[in-house]
């Protein structure tokens, strides 16, 4: 499940949440990717055959961990200038307190410079998960304003529960919005947080 987060203030599709994150992780220099919040590579190959051998290794390395979370979508819908994304996280393992269900509202489709870019980040809510225990679960939404320019068919929303003191991301899950409809997707499997 990507995001890209255009964190330079000089770019196309900047926003102060993706400087947030930038600062969050250190980033000094672009395209810096973080797979699962703990795997970062900085750089990038001019071979698309070594960058992906680059990024599968680490999907490789993450994929055997299994998560301590469930994310179930109950709603992702928009209509009247608004998004509305509703989630249940249901514990399958323990976890330790202050964990943060984070939701991305991104745009895919888009062009800039003879380029093509996807998942980009358009808007970001974070919300405090408050449960600790196995069998425990809760739900979590948020209402995003859509703003003039943005192509309501080609946006989407990614949620994750992230640890902030390791940031390790536990578990995530991204779909397309639907106009007025829940849906309830498969699961994408873990989060790659995205710089560029």
């Amino acid at each position: 499940m990507p995001v890209a987060w255009h964190s330079s203030a000089s770019g196309q599709w900047y926003t102060a949440e993706a400087a947030s994150r930038r600062d969050y992780y250190g980033v000094t220099g672009y395209p810096t990717a973080y797979v699962d919040g703990v795997i970062m590579h900085r750089g990038a190959y001019t071979n698309n055959e070594q960058m992906y051998q680059w990024y599968m290794g680490s999907f490789n390395t993450r994929r055997g961990i299994s998560s301590p979370l469930k994310i179930t979508f109950i709603n992702s819908n928009y209509g009247g200038g608004h998004a509305s994304v509703k989630v249940k996280v249901e514990l399958e393992d323990n976890i330790s307190s202050g964990h943060v269900c984070h939701f991305v509202l991104w745009e895919t489709n888009m062009s800039y410079g003879g380029r093509n870019y996807a998942y980009v980040e358009r808007a970001f809510a974070s919300k405090n998960v408050t449960i600790t225990q196995k069998g425990q679960s809760d739900e979590f939404s948020h209402d995003f304003t859509l703003q003039g320019g943005w192509k309501v068919a080609d946006l989407g929303v990614s949620v994750f529960v992230q640890d902030p003191n390791g940031k390790e991301i536990k578990n995530g899950r991204a779909v397309k919005l639907v106009a007025g409809t829940a849906v309830s997707p498969a699961s994408v499997g873990r989060v790659k947080a995205l710089f560029n």
